[in-house]
């Protein structure tokens, strides 16, 4: 049995060893950025931004969605797994998977594609 948490993105710290604070169209489909460099450990997704240098984890929830975005599956298809896994309703779902999105863009982790 799964228990639902909300997906999280945390910023864990720079490549130089300073830590920094921890935070948190759906049919779009996203892209990652260039700068990208990920993989999943123990379930947990680590991904780092070569650009600027901090690095991310993922929760268990967040990283399913991670490897589903990245297995080219829309918004949308993203919020139907993850709605039926855990068993809640799909409006909340797609505002979890909206939220991580959401993050994401603003760490400039991910882009949408037009």
């Amino acid at each position: 049995m799964w228990t639902r948490r909300q997906p999280r993105l945390k910023r864990v710290k720079r490549r130089d060893g300073n830590h920094v604070d921890g935070h948190q169209s759906r049919d779009a489909m996203i892209t990652k950025t260039d700068d990208i460099i990920w993989r999943v450990v123990d379930d947990e997704a680590l991904i780092l931004n070569t650009s600027n240098g901090y690095y991310f984890s993922m929760n268990g929830t967040a990283t399913e969605a991670w490897c589903l975005l990245n297995e080219g599956k829309s918004i949308d298809e993203v919020a139907r797994t993850i709605a039926e896994r855990y068993e809640i309703d799909l409006a909340s779902a797609k505002a979890d998977v909206e939220s991580l999105l959401q993050d994401l863009k603003n760490e400039k982790i991910v882009e949408s594609e037009s």
